[in-house]
């Protein structure tokens, strides 16, 4: 696709307007007209901007690579859920614990603790992440 069909796309994926994207990239609503009729291209400044706005490359803009697949990403609040998840996970290994984690008969020392936390919080971000990726609605997927 061309550079005009990829912003229209683009714009009509986020459900924007030509006046509500001019706004809030900076730019007037007749040079976006022109950008999408192919009147006009725009500089690589204004490129690099569009592209910042929509989370693309230049090149998907430009119509030299096909779209990213959606990544998900992990908030702030999912970091801290995980990191409590796994504290209460290892809290429950401890000795006093009738269930707890021993290695040869041995409570597990500081680095193989580190290294389950490690592991843990691996797994559950990963399973987080997949999760987003799964059930994350269309219209959210940026």
């Amino acid at each position: 696709m061309k550079f005009e069909e990829n912003l229209k796309s683009l714009r009509e994926r986020n459900n924007l307007s030509q006046i509500e994207l001019s706004k809030k990239i900076g730019l007037s609503n007749v040079t976006l007209s022109q950008y999408e009729k192919g009147v006009r291209k725009p500089d690589i400044q204004t490129l690099a901007l569009i592209a910042q706005f929509f989370n693309v490359t230049t090149d998907y803009l430009l119509g030299n690579e096909t779209p990213a697949k959606f990544k998900p990403q992990l908030s702030e609040k999912d970091k801290k859920d995980i990191a409590k998840q796994v504290e209460d996970m290892l809290d429950g290994l401890d000795a006093d614990n009738p269930i707890s984690f021993q290695l040869d008969g041995n409570e597990i020392d500081d680095d193989t603790r580190e290294l389950l936390r490690q592991s843990l919080q691996n797994a559950l971000e990963f399973a987080r992440l997949k999760a987003k990726e799964k059930f994350t609605p269309k219209k959210y997927r940026k």
